[in-house]
């Protein structure tokens, strides 16, 4: 898919998820649309700037996601100084599971930053080879359509880190 260094608007994200989630896959896992997610939880970026990343996902996928129950699997991780995995990648085949989604994402807005950064920094390479070890380690790593999703602020994606994951995930087909 290529890197994006721009924040997409909430209706801007929500078009290219669909867009994205469109296309009918076989239901085997090769067929699976998988989505990670990446979010900035770094000390550089406002409270109410994280808060909105988090409001973005949460419209997106309560809005998007039950339309393709059984064709999804998504994974979320958060990155500061180093990146952690928050909600493990996962077939998301009911309301249950998307509403266990939301209400992690939901909880990221209460939990100290400073317990899900890992410190000062914005280390946005790890968050992408965080991403793409998980998908790769996962039933999911021959799925045709693979995507991370990394919202942050400022310039995170030029960074050399950055770009050296981006280049890998892209050869490795995500």
């Amino acid at each position: 898919e290529g890197s994006k260094s721009t924040v997409p608007t909430v209706d801007d994200f929500e078009r290219e998820l669909e867009e994205l989630l469109v296309d009918d896959l076989p239901t085997v896992p090769e067929g699976v649309h998988v989505v990670y997610f990446a979010i900035d939880a770094s000390t550089s970026i406002s409270d109410a700037d994280f808060n909105r990343q988090i409001d973005a996902y949460l419209a997106v996928v309560g809005r998007v996601i039950p339309k393709h129950f059984g064709d999804v699997a998504i994974g979320v991780n958060v990155f500061g100084a180093a990146a952690r995995t928050v909600f493990p990648l996962q077939l998301i085949r009911s309301r249950a599971d998307v509403d266990r989604l939301r209400a992690l994402l939901r909880s990221l807005k209460t939990t100290p930053r400073n317990t899900l950064n890992g410190g000062a920094g914005t280390h946005t390479g790890d968050a992408i080879n965080l991403a793409q070890q998980s998908i790769l380690d996962s039933p999911f790593a021959n799925a045709i359509n693979r995507t991370i999703y990394v919202s942050a602020f400022g310039q995170p994606l030029s960074t050399p880190d950055a770009r050296d994951a981006t280049r890998r995930a892209e050869q490795a087909g995500t």
